[in-house]
């Protein structure tokens, strides 16, 4: 029984998190639209989710460029 309630609790903060990151991607082009070149983060957590989130995106961005060329 406790395995399926962690099992549970797991798939409830990966969406969680899912959302949090599409919310802030959307935001960031939101931002970006409206001519903000800058993303200003209010807290620490958001300044590290947005260094991962644009850490993710360089890289997968290098793998695509690596691979066309």
């Amino acid at each position: 029984m406790k395995n399926s309630k962690t099992k549970h609790d797991v798939i409830a903060a990966k969406h969680s998190v899912d959302k949090f990151h599409t919310s802030n991607f959307i935001n960031a082009i939101s931002c970006q639209c409206s001519s903000f070149t800058i993303i200003l983060p209010t807290t620490v957590n958001d300044i590290v989710n947005s260094f991962l989130l644009t850490r993710f995106f360089m890289i997968k961005y290098l793998l695509i460029w690596v691979t066309k060329s």
